[in-house]
């Protein structure tokens, strides 16, 4: 679980363009928000006593390489966290009126489009099909 963390506090500028970290949340001044801008690591402590957020992320990185995944493979890896995080910011229209569309699927609450947008992105998946699969029942 502290992968995500680790992610979040001490991916590079580039790693953070291309897991489109920094589009999902950002402050005024353009920092991100890190662990704060996402659901899944923002409902507790941002922050663990005595875990080293940047030296853990180069170990997980460190110890990737070791088993022989290269950049390419490990970047693979890490747009599946990135996607994660951004899944975990999609909600869903629960309000009776428009909750669901012509053919019984629910929607994808338009607050948080994008962030499923950006997840299929990250899954190299069509946002429609992606949509489809997540607001569509099956019994």
């Amino acid at each position: 679980y502290h992968v995500f963390y680790y992610m979040l506090a001490a991916a590079s500028p580039e790693q953070r363009k291309r897991l489109r970290l920094d589009t999902q949340g950002t402050q005024a001044d353009g920092e991100s928000t890190g662990a704060a801008a996402y659901n899944y690591t923002s409902k507790g402590e941002l922050e663990a006593p005595g875990i080293d957020d940047i030296a853990g992320w180069a170990g997980v990185s460190e110890q990737l390489r070791v088993i022989g995944y290269s950049e390419e493979d490990q970047l693979s890896i890490f747009a599946l966290l990135a996607a994660v995080l951004a899944l975990g910011n999609v909600e869903f229209d629960a309000s009776e009126e428009g909750a669901e569309d012509e053919r019984g699927h629910g929607q994808i609450a338009a607050s948080s489009r994008s962030a499923a947008e950006i997840a299929a992105d990250l899954l190299e998946i069509d946002a429609k099909q992606l949509e489809a699969k997540l607001t569509t029942r099956v019994l």
